[in-house]
């Protein structure tokens, strides 16, 4: 069995400085572009390229403030970013008891390993895979299908977006949607989760009793 997390907003407490970094982007581009809550938490789960060109319906431009988000990103981390207060001892303990452990991600890996390393975060992992590690990222299946043909085991997804819940599902994966990230219960279940959880010691038993039935 291979357990396959999200990062932002499954393992790091990403929201603040994900939502402080689209502001300062958006407030920064000239002419500044309007913006309000619900948009700004629709821009997570999507990889940056596919949010900014949305925006500006521009190739170049949308190329251009995904340079400008990462290094403004950069800036804000050391202030915002966070680790979910019990993810640290989840990950470790899932390790001790033998379980294979992977991350997929729309954020690309040097982003991923400068986040572990910033709040210390155990880099314990069989296997990352980042946005630059794939033709297509969440939530097409490709990296969860690359995993299990790696390992040539069953998986189950753990993410806090619809995006996870979907990718887990066209991979013909189960699904572990976790509510302390950015998405609701009901959403969650809406785009196929086959669990939801509100506490990692719900999460751990979600995994376990998922593990027994495969």
């Amino acid at each position: 069995m291979v357990v396959v997390f999200d990062v932002d907003g499954t393992l790091l407490d990403t929201y603040p400085v994900v939502r402080q970094t689209y502001i300062d982007v958006l407030s920064h581009h000239v002419p500044p572009i309007p913006y309000n809550e619900t948009l700004l938490q629709s821009f997570f789960g999507p990889p940056l390229y596919d949010t900014f060109l949305g925006l500006v319906h521009d190739e170049e431009k949308a190329r251009e403030l995904v340079n400008l988000y990462r290094q403004q990103n950069k800036l804000n981390n050391p202030q915002y970013l966070k680790v979910f207060p019990e993810a640290t001892h989840f990950i470790e303990t899932l390790h001790a008891q033998g379980v294979k452990l992977g991350i997929l991600s729309n954020k690309i890996k040097d982003a991923i390993f400068e986040g572990f390393a910033l709040v210390g975060f155990p880099n314990i992992f069989d296997i990352i895979i980042g946005y630059e590690d794939v033709r297509h990222p969440k939530p097409h299946p490709e990296g969860l299908l690359h995993i299990r043909e790696l390992f040539q085991e069953d998986l189950i997804m753990v993410g806090d977006s619809i995006y996870d819940m979907e990718v887990a599902r066209r991979a013909g994966a189960p699904a572990i949607g976790v509510t302390w990230g950015n998405t609701s219960r009901n959403d969650l279940m809406a785009s196929g989760a086959t669990k939801v959880v509100e506490t990692f010691t719900e999460l751990m038993e979600a995994i376990h009793l998922l593990s027994s039935a495969q």
